[in-house]
């Protein structure tokens, strides 16, 4: 499956999910896919506390697509790495000490 083809089928899942798109209906940022992995009920979270801080992992797979996202923190929760592939091809992958990429940056879904 192409890549194009790849947005396609996510496509619906992710437009529901989220709730303010910014611009056209076709884009999203890392916070809001975030958001997206962190409320699905497929969702497995994973927390463990290591040097007094608290980290978390959430694992969500749909429609053949792994969605990987580390935070850390209690009450608001920074995004420390954001990776989603599909048959071990990664589509989107955001790492936090990466300083040209941002949280805020927006993807565009082809369609």
């Amino acid at each position: 499956m192409d890549f194009k083809s790849l947005f396609h089928t996510i496509t619906d899942k992710v437009k529901d999910a989220v709730h303010h798109l910014q611009g056209s209906k076709d884009k999203f940022s890392l916070v809001e896919l975030a958001s997206f992995i962190k409320n699905d009920s497929n969702t497995i979270k994973t927390s463990r506390q290591l040097l007094g801080i608290d980290l978390h992992e959430y694992t969500l797979t749909k429609n053949d697509i792994q969605f990987i996202l580390e935070s850390k923190g209690k009450l608001t929760e920074k995004i420390l790495s954001l990776t989603v592939t599909k048959e071990g091809k990664t589509l989107i992958k955001y790492r936090s000490y990466e300083h040209k990429v941002s949280t805020d940056m927006m993807i565009t879904l082809l369609s």
